[in-house]
């Protein structure tokens, strides 16, 4: 038997199982290695276009092939980074056996999404199974049979496999031909159309949907309108993919969804797939998150990697006479109070490039006053490409020629915060303190100036506590809301049973802070 690769007319069935896996993953470093029984090991990547040809191919010089038959996954691993660098890092992998090769997939891991990953892994693993060995079969079975009876096999079987994969995707699935025509849909396509009341001859095999999205968009409905354009820019070409979010409440929730587009080619008369996901848990959310940026005594902006706006927040459009018409543009009327020179794009670029997060002082002409304002910039990054930057400049200030309105409006912010019954503390995103109230000083006997900037598990934290500390700061760190009971010190090193809360401030999904309450335990 030959390997998959070398077999023209199932390698791209092979490749399609591939892509469906990297695209659930969110991976675009997947390889394939196919190890020989002579010891010789080729290796694949998904991402190339010329799949069937081997990025790398290595000649062991040492009989691995029987140790690793009868290795699990993680031995396997251990094995072969003794010999390929490309094993060295942390992967997830998995190993298949059929017709006498070893098939070993592997991509790197996304800590993110660890536990999601190690289920899905196992059922993936499971499926490749079956794929290999129905291809295998249908080898076994070429000679009996003539070329176009073959062929057809192989449709019908690429199609069975394609849904059996699609079944086990999370969301609701429909391939569309290149007019658009809907050529099938998966089990939660179905499932969702009859408990939301649809008539299947309106949403199911057969109809057009790009025909439904322009009804809709004839109407003056935006979503459509927007589908619409997506979906037909992939249809032509104009785009590998398209995706956008939505509302589409039912009478008794209100739900969003996001919508994926992406050309899938190459199995019969399919061109795309459309992807529903309910993203209802993130989009509250992010509402949520959003009212309690609204009440956080601070103006709040977002830029994104090219310095547009992308996001304000009250305070920062009633402090800047800010609309929607604002976002998606550069945002440079800001002076600098200072003697550099610097507009604030400058500001921006020396954030971004020094990857660090810098402070200075903004000036902002309000009702003939010259007001002086503390502002924040803090750079995010993906990897090593800059994701945002997040403006943040709290109503905390010190200003010439205030007005006493402004003045007594700062006043009750701050004794909001300060009057708050417990001890409560305000951190960025590298733990280290924005603000406390006065509970907080006289609870851990700190004056409130000696705190501001300071880590706060370096104070607090008793020795003994450390690990389970920095794994509680992790939890709220990566979205968690915690409650737990902890062990504290004070000023002194006196230790205090307390009750802790904590919980993220989120922007737009992405986390730019951490809100946390200690409360005694004999109050509680």
């Amino acid at each position: 038997m030959k390997e998959i690769i070398e077999m023209a007319e199932l390698r791209r069935r092979f490749k399609l199982e591939l892509d469906i896996m990297a695209e659930f993953f969110k991976t675009d470093d997947l390889k394939m290695a196919v190890l020989t029984s002579k010891n010789i090991i080729k290796i694949f990547e998904q991402q190339n276009n010329n799949f069937e040809t081997a990025v790398k191919t290595t000649d062991l010089n040492r009989n691995l092939y029987k140790e690793i038959i009868a290795a699990d996954d993680f031995e396997t691993k251990a094995i072969l980074a003794e010999h390929l660098v490309e094993f060295n890092s942390e992967l997830h992998i998995f190993k298949v056996e059929a017709a006498g090769f070893i098939y070993i997939v592997y991509f790197p891991v996304n800590r993110d999404r660890e536990t999601k990953n190690q289920e899905s892994l196992k059922l993936f693993k499971k499926q490749f199974k079956a794929v290999l060995d129905d291809i295998y079969r249908q080898e076994e079975i070429k000679d009996d049979l003539s070329k176009k009876s073959l062929e057809n096999k192989n449709l019908a079987k690429e199609k069975y496999f394609t849904a059996s994969a699609l079944d086990s995707v999370p969301g609701n699935i429909s391939i569309l031909d290149k007019e658009g025509n809907i050529l099938y849909t998966n089990s939660s396509w179905e499932q969702f159309a009859s408990e939301n009341g649809a008539i299947s001859k309106n949403v199911g095999v057969n109809t057009n949907y790009l025909k439904i999205c322009k009804q809709g968009a004839e109407k003056g409905n935006l979503t459509s309108v927007q589908a619409y354009n997506g979906i037909l820019s992939v249809l032509n070409d104009e785009q590998d993919s398209f995706s956008m979010d939505y509302p589409c409440h039912s009478p008794l929730e209100k739900r969003w969804f996001r919508m994926y587009v992406s050309s899938f080619k190459g199995i019969g008369d399919y061109e795309v797939m459309i992807l529903h996901q309910n993203i209802t848990k993130e989009i509250k959310a992010e509402k949520k998150s959003e009212e309690i940026l609204n009440k956080l005594p601070a103006a709040i902006l977002k830029f994104d990697s090219k310095h547009k706006l992308i996001y304000f927040n009250q305070k920062a459009m009633n402090l800047f006479e800010l609309s929607e018409k604002d976002l998606r543009r550069r945002f440079n009327n800001l002076k600098i109070a200072d003697q550099s020179g610097d507009d604030f794009i400058d500001k921006l670029n020396y954030a971004a490039v020094n990857r660090k997060r810098i402070e200075f002082k903004i000036l902002i002409s309000q009702d003939d006053f010259k007001k002086h304002y503390s502002n924040y910039l803090i750079p995010e990054f993906e990897g090593e490409q800059l994701k945002n930057i997040i403006s943040i400049i709290p109503e905390e200030m010190s200003s010439r020629n205030t007005n006493q309105k402004n003045q007594n409006q700062r006043n009750h912010y701050l004794q909001l915060f300060d009057n708050f019954p417990e001890a409560l503390v305000l951190l960025d995103i590298d733990e280290k303190i924005i603000n406390v109230n006065k509970e907080f000083s006289q609870l851990f006997g700190y004056e409130i100036e000696e705190l501001k900037n300071e880590k706060l598990d370096e104070l607090i934290v008793p020795a003994a506590q450390i690990k389970e500390a920095q794994e509680l700061s992790h939890l709220v760190l990566t979205g968690a809301q915690i409650e737990e009971k902890v062990k504290r010190i004070n000023s002194q090193g006196e230790e205090i049973d307390l009750k802790l809360i904590a919980f993220p401030v989120l922007l737009n999904n992405n986390q730019i802070g951490v809100y946390a309450i200690y409360r005694e335990i004999d109050k509680v």
